[in-house]
């Protein structure tokens, strides 16, 4: 039964997002997969396209705005769950699975932006 929403293609995009699991497991022998996303909240989406600069995507179902780009700043996004779907359909998004986030959490690395803007001196010298 259609959502009213997707025109009738829900199974398609099921059949896509299920395909797409399946050759991420085997490329990456089981490692990394598409991870599930959640009914309600937001989820880690990372821009993969080849823009440096930041653009202006908007999400379909919220309406919301995310600059992104591939520069350190804009490159990650907490995405409402609602515009997922849409932003994956751009093909210019990936869902960050979980398992990095929990590696990311427990790396003790100082990003060398932070170590760089503590260490400068400011002002004019006298």
């Amino acid at each position: 039964m259609a959502c009213g929403t997707c025109g009738g293609q829900s199974t398609v995009v099921a059949d896509a997002r299920s395909a797409l699991d399946s050759m991420l497991g085997f490329a990456t022998g089981g490692v990394l997969s598409m991870p599930a996303v959640p009914e309600s909240g937001t989820v880690r989406m990372e821009f993969i396209g080849g823009t440096w600069g930041e653009q202006t995507y908007i999400g379909k179902a919220t309406g919301r705005v995310y600059r992104a780009g591939r520069d350190p700043v804009s490159r990650f996004h907490d995405v409402d769950v609602r515009d997922v779907e849409h932003l994956l359909a751009l093909e210019l998004f990936r869902v960050v699975p979980p398992e990095l986030l929990a590696q990311a959490a427990q790396s003790e690395d100082v990003p060398m932006l932070a170590h760089v803007a503590q260490s400068a001196p400011r002002g004019r010298k006298r």
